[in-house]
């Protein structure tokens, strides 16, 4: 697992990138406990099961947006953008990376044609409420 901090500063951590080829634990946890946006990575062996379950009402209240993308099919390449917009790194996405996008900014491109899961803690407000777009 990769995590990309903050160059104005270093104790700010931007984005996780998670390679599906890195997966060898059964379980890893992806994010902090007390993140908005929660991220695992499973790797089960054949006919493991899971108890079934539901989950419990929890009011949660949050003041910031986590978001992550699966690559499916295809290719990303991410931009990630530091507290001030300034350009910390660029990262390819491949089938089964994972990113997780927690600070700072962040712009990306398709290469190929390409599927993508984007996950993000609702609701959603449109456009006009949920972002800030940068030149």
């Amino acid at each position: 697992m990769e995590k990309i901090y903050s160059k104005i500063d270093p104790k700010i951590l931007l984005h996780i990138v998670k390679r599906a080829e890195d997966i060898k634990e059964e379980r890893e946890e992806l994010s902090h406990v007390d993140d908005p946006l929660q991220g695992m990575v499973y790797n089960v062996p054949n006919r493991k099961t899971f108890q079934a379950h539901y989950h419990n009402p929890i009011e949660r209240t949050t003041f910031t947006t986590h978001e992550a993308f699966i690559v499916i099919k295809g290719k990303l390449i991410l931009t990630v953008l530091d507290t001030d917009n300034s350009e910390v790194c660029k990262r390819e996405l491949n089938p089964g990376d994972c990113a997780i996008f927690k600070a700072g900014g962040h712009s990306f491109e398709a290469k190929d044609d390409t599927i993508f899961y984007e996950l993000k803690p609702g609701p959603y407000l449109g456009r006009e409420k949920d972002k800030t777009y940068i030149d």
